[in-house]
């Protein structure tokens, strides 16, 4: 992949997705950026907004995470949606799973720990459910589409633990 040449090249990596095409040539990504000791990222817009980047820290901190659930449905390609994201091909092909996953995993990930596990399901259109077991023990669901209903569309992520519940902040760019 391309930024596997610029790590070796000596250049920090602002990314997006997705990274590579397979689990391989990500790993090969993350490889190269530790080697060249560069700096890395995928930049996920939902993670990097001031409010969801303090909460995600605050969460972090945090001990005791039982389980989260996570749903980021669009509606970009519902009757009368006139998104222009619509229009990408990579997009229509790989649906939510591709487009909008990322963003919901990179919110789960920093709190709850890598994923050891996953099983996934397919729902109505382009839904795709997903069961995640996390290195700290903890388990998430996440919903994931781009085809929703208008009425049904939006994000919601919240965790489960022993303090009780914690839900990201509305996010207005979803």
């Amino acid at each position: 992949p391309l930024a596997v040449r610029a790590a070796e090249a000596g250049c920090h990596l602002l990314m997006d997705k997705p990274v590579a095409t397979t689990v391989a040539g990500a790993r090969a990504v993350a490889e190269a950026a530790e080697r060249a000791s560069v700096a890395s990222v995928v930049f996920c817009t939902l993670r990097f907004a001031p409010e969801t980047s303090a909460w995600i820290a605050e969460q972090a901190a945090v001990d005791g995470w039982f389980t989260a659930r996570a749903q980021w449905l669009g509606s970009l390609y519902a009757a009368g949606s006139s998104s222009e994201y619509a229009d990408s091909p990579w997009r229509r092909d790989k649906g939510g799973l591709w487009d909008v996953g990322p963003h919901a995993l990179s919110v789960l990930i920093p709190v709850l720990g890598d994923v050891e596990h996953l099983t996934a399901a397919a729902g109505p259109a382009d839904t795709t459910h997903l069961i995640l077991r996390h290195t700290s023990g903890a388990s998430s669901t996440v919903t994931l589409g781009l085809s929703a209903p208008p009425g049904a569309a939006g994000v919601e992520i919240e965790l489960r633990g022993e303090r009780g519940t914690a839900s990201i902040p509305g996010w207005a760019g979803a």
